[in-house]
């Protein structure tokens, strides 16, 4: 199972709330008054947006706390998780599926957009083309659990 990483801290000027966490990958930050409730939302904004692209599937968030500043997110659909970056990373930059599919030299916007509605499976050596292809930038560090 695919591992994406993010990271939790303490809010540098104090006073609620307290805790801060971000998921870059997924381009998704959140809060909360304690460790346990900034995870907690972020849990539940990552499902929300897999709610909001994909429709309401039955998917199980898991959150890893290393009890420092790491943390990995899970998801018991990992092919929908994967194409939830890919979407989240091209909003991110600011790009048109077309704009990735000139990037990769192709010429049809379908079979890219087949990857991001998760309707075709994909390879991680593949994940990680399209990631590039959509924000050459990004460092895609992948680990397995």
């Amino acid at each position: 199972m695919m591992e994406i990483e993010g990271r939790i801290r303490r809010h540098a000027k104090g006073g609620p709330p307290d805790w801060i966490v971000s998921v870059p990958l997924l381009d998704v930050q959140t809060q909360g008054y304690s460790r346990q409730e900034a995870l907690k939302m972020l849990k539940g904004a990552i499902k929300d947006y897999l709610d909001y692209f994909f429709g309401k599937k039955r998917v199980t968030i898991s959150i890893i706390d290393d009890g420092r500043s790491k943390i990995g997110v899970t998801c018991s659909d990992q092919p929908l998780l994967m194409s939830l970056i890919l979407i989240k990373q091209r909003e991110k930059a600011g790009i048109s599926v077309r704009a990735v599919v000139r990037r990769m030299g192709k010429t049809s916007p379908n079979a890219y957009k087949q990857y991001e509605y998760g309707s075709k499976r994909m390879s991680i050596d593949k994940f990680g083309e399209l990631v590039y292809a959509v924000n050459p930038r990004i460092r895609l560090v992948v680990g397995m659990v």
